[in-house]
């Protein structure tokens, strides 16, 4: 059988960096409180590449299918001297919908303050939505029925509710159907730090994304 590559303990002096495995750190954030993150060693991978970017794991919410844990990869500059274990600044993360593919951060603090806390942010405006369903594929269809009934058989507009993606963290969808004869259907937007990457575009709430949708659910 193939062996696991052991994480490469790094000298990080922060108080979030942990010299764990991915999935020791995932079971050390089950019990933590929703918008709870730790740095780590990127344990996935050969130790050369451990040397050349970190992993983010972001407790993003507490679902009732589980525990909503994003992992983001970290990269350290492509030039870093090899074999260097200390951690080299500025630091690169990929955000959808930006100019550049990454955004870059001086320091670890600052990767917390402008990706982590308006990461969590943003998911929790998804979650407290009065639109959001928190449940498994049968339960966000149902409320599309659910809806469908209230709203009668000659409506319109479509029925639809938006959920956290449980299998896609750091992604969300809204579930929609035109009538009760049709399927259920799934359109799904990013979570940034920036906003909802939605259609080609960030916008800047859920509720955006929401009339973005209404005014043509038949996009493609």
């Amino acid at each position: 059988p193939r062996q696991r590559v052991p994480p490469l303990r790094r000298p990080v002096d922060h108080p979030m960096w942990v010299n764990k495995r991915f999935t020791e750190v995932a079971a050390e954030l089950q019990g933590k409180a929703a918008g709870s993150a730790l740095f780590h060693p990127a344990s996935s991978k050969p130790i050369a590449e451990q040397l050349r970017c970190i992993g983010l794991s972001i407790k993003l919410a507490q679902l009732s299918t589980g525990v909503l844990l994003q992992h983001v990869e970290v990269l350290e500059p492509a030039d870093k001297p090899p074999k260097q274990p200390r951690l080299v600044t500025p630091l690169r993360i990929k955000v959808e919908g930006r100019k550049q593919d990454y955004e870059s951060y001086e320091d670890l603090d600052e990767i917390v303050a402008r990706f982590v806390e308006p990461q969590v942010e943003k998911a929790t405006e998804v979650f407290n939505h009065r639109k959001c369903v928190d449940g498994d594929q049968a339960m966000v269809n149902q409320a599309v029925r659910a809806q469908q009934g209230q709203m009668g058989p000659d409506a319109a507009a479509a029925a639809y509710c938006v959920a956290l993606d449980s299998h896609r963290p750091g992604t969300g969808f809204i579930a929609f159907s035109g009538s009760a004869a049709s399927n259920v259907y799934r359109e799904y937007f990013t979570i940034t730090p920036y906003g909802f990457f939605f259609r080609g575009r960030v916008l800047p709430s859920v509720e955006h994304v929401i009339t973005a949708f209404k005014k043509n659910p038949n996009y493609r």
